[in-house]
């Protein structure tokens, strides 16, 4: 299970979560779920669940909306 959390910070957003990645045959890794992006005048930033590599291809896609 992912849990993430937005706190509204000095001149902006703190936006956390988990690290635990499990693989369909359990082995456990960590890596950042949060990741931040500038899409125009926009600073954005993303937390996902589930698959990491759909994830990035979701959020890039997002992203790409934003600047258009």
């Amino acid at each position: 299970m992912t849990i993430a959390a937005g706190f509204r910070a000095d001149g902006g957003v703190l936006l956390c979560a988990d690290q635990l990645h499990l693989a369909p045959d359990g082995f456990k890794t960590y890596s950042p779920k949060v990741s931040a992006w500038i899409a125009g005048p926009w600073r954005c930033g993303f937390a996902y669940a589930g698959n990491k590599a759909n994830s990035e291809i979701a959020i890039r896609n997002l992203v790409n909306t934003i600047e258009r």
